[in-house]
């Protein structure tokens, strides 16, 4: 697993993802309450607490993964906690080392986004060809 995570990493520092500026389609938020319970929360803190909460709301019911990919719970969490933990050794260095509500919103929607590209790009051969399945095509900016 740790070998996949890093293989990810490295990915994801290759390839041009559309990050935060996006929202993530359907009813999916960042789990920024769930982090943040007081004015500030350390770094690893809240590392640990997005490791734990975001492959579990990406993989609700009702969520954009469950509904548009042919998997079960059990591979969609698999897969996205490898993504989680992808997207945390790819902004890592860049977290301060307490964060408060606003910084913990960004950097949870920099998470949620980034799990959910990787979660469409690997999982493409999987998803539904339902119309409500196709996300609208963006255009590449450069950064």
């Amino acid at each position: 697993m740790k070998r996949i995570a890093i293989l990810l990493t490295f990915i994801i520092s290759q390839v041009n993802l559309v990050w935060a500026n996006d929202p993530i389609p359907g009813p999916l938020k960042a789990p920024v309450e769930h982090a943040v319970t007081g004015k500030h929360v350390s770094k690893k803190q809240w590392m640990e607490n997005l490791q734990n909460t975001l492959p579990n709301i990406l993989c609700e019911d009702n969520q954009h993964f469950m509904a548009c990919f042919s998997t079960t719970k059990k591979e969609c969490l698999a897969y996205n906690k490898l993504f989680v933990q992808a997207c945390l050794n790819n902004v890592a260095l860049a977290l301060p080392a307490e964060l408060n509500a606003e910084e913990a919103s960004h950097w949870g929607a920099v998470m949620g986004k980034c799990t959910f590209d990787l979660y469409e790009k690997f999982m493409q051969a999987k998803k539904s060809k339902k119309p409500e399945c196709n996300l609208p095509a963006k255009a590449k900016t450069d950064k």
